[in-house]
């Protein structure tokens, strides 16, 4: 509470802004590798969406039930992850200027370093984006 009303921010309550995120597992496959094959995995294991980052790595979207399994497939077929999660992804992202983005990353970070928060997750894009 204190990081909040210290940066701007006020607390909600619980699941105030639920339904502003979908939970989904978020697999990120190191750029380098053969997109044909990629693809043909990611389809085959099941994943919803697969997108291609700027920078060639590509990010595998699915569902929490079959995070695991599409996982495990990407894995067994010798694909490099570079990270997986289940996320909470925003469904509204929200456009933020460079004066309030500043702000808004600063209370981000105050909120990290509290021991009592596990994750922090933000609608917030920036304008520049």
């Amino acid at each position: 509470r204190h990081a909040l009303s210290k940066h701007g921010g006020n607390l909600g309550t619980e699941g105030s802004v639920g339904y502003m995120f979908n939970r989904l597992g978020i697999i990120q496959i190191a750029s380098g590798q053969d997109e044909d094959h990629v693809m043909d995995v990611v389809i085959d294991a099941g994943a919803d969406d697969i997108e291609t980052t700027e920078d060639g790595e590509f990010v595998i979207s699915t569902t929490p039930d079959t995070f695991s399994s599409v996982l495990e497939c990407i894995e067994e077929a010798g694909l490099e992850v570079a990270e997986a999660n289940i996320e909470q992804c925003s469904t509204a992202p929200l456009e933020v200027s460079d004066d309030h983005m500043e702000r808004l990353v600063n209370l981000l970070s105050a909120l990290d370093e509290v021991d009592d928060v596990q994750e922090v997750f933000t609608n917030a894009k920036s304008m520049e984006t």
